[in-house]
């Protein structure tokens, strides 16, 4: 296919990562393409089809799925005892989806639904069976990064047994997926974790700021004493896992627990208090 004489009959082709709603999509020579759907008409989409070296991005069971996600259908395709979703998020030189598609899945070692997103995000549905286990992506995804040469991003949901419920939880999820890419650079965020990467974004920079001095008073400067507070409340109180997490003696984890409660007033061993000063401490960088 002559791309270039294409562009003249076609001036809003463009090259993409992923198709796009309201685009119609075709790779050339390994490179995915997108042409408004406005304008093709159906014999020019069919001859571009017959020309190009397009794979489909979905496969039937996927594009069956992705109507049921998102309520084209009321009933999906076969039911799943557990699920779960995860969506990876891409950096804007990723591979084609076909190099992708293969790189996941072998990494992966299962099959996965792929759905593909315009907004350089792929969406895999997985599904788990009674006797396995979710897989562990903290394991795979230095390995799957370096084989794609990408920096990925995972944010994985909880795992799910009612089906019926599958359209709604895909809705919030994709939804809070692209506030969650927004705000963190964290690798893996697991849906249980979302609530303080997103609680940031609930509250303007004024109110942030007196919310912290409110809770931390004068240590709000002092990053060295709020790291370790931090890793106290983490350690749920445990001054001595908390010595071992920071390499430190016991007696300078109490000194420092100590000189916190007397200039803030809170006390580490309240759990209200723990956790208002743990969200103040979230949102001091955010």
């Amino acid at each position: 296919m002559n791309l270039e004489k294409l562009k003249q009959l076609f001036p809003n082709i463009k090259r993409v990562h992923m198709n796009e709603d309201g685009y119609y999509s075709f790779r050339v020579q390994g490179q995915l393409y997108a042409i408004p759907n406005d304008d093709l008409t159906n014999e020019q989409k069919q001859l571009i089809e017959a020309f190009s070296d397009q794979e489909p991005l979905h496969t039937k069971e996927e594009t069956e799925w992705i109507h049921y996600l998102t309520q084209k259908t009321d009933r999906p395709p076969h039911n799943l005892n557990q699920y779960r979703f995860i969506v990876i998020h891409l950096p804007e030189r990723a591979t084609d989806p076909s190099n992708l598609r293969q790189s996941v899945s072998m990494a992966l070692n299962k099959p996965f639904l792929f759905i593909w997103k315009p907004d350089l995000q792929l969406v895999l549905i997985e599904e788990i069976s009674e006797k396995e286990e979710p897989i562990e992506f903290e394991e795979i995804m230095d390995v799957l990064s370096d084989d794609l040469d990408l920096k990925l991003r995972f944010f994985v949901s909880d795992t799910y047994n009612d089906i019926d419920k599958a359209p709604l939880i895909y809705h919030w999820f994709i939804k809070t997926a692209e506030q969650i890419f927004e705000v963190t650079h964290q690798r893996i965020v697991k849906q249980e974790n979302s609530l303080l990467e997103l609680l940031p974004m609930k509250y303007s920079k004024e109110d942030r700021l007196f919310y912290t001095e409110s809770i931390l008073k004068n240590t709000i400067h002092d990053s060295e004493l709020l790291k370790t507070i931090q890793t106290v409340i983490e350690h749920h109180g445990n001054v001595t896992a908390t010595a071992k997490a920071l390499y430190m003696h016991r007696n300078s984890v109490q000194y420092r627990i100590d000189k916190f409660q007397e200039q803030t007033g809170q006390d580490m061993k309240n759990f209200k208090n723990m956790i208002q000063v743990y969200l103040a401490i979230q949102l001091i960088d955010s």
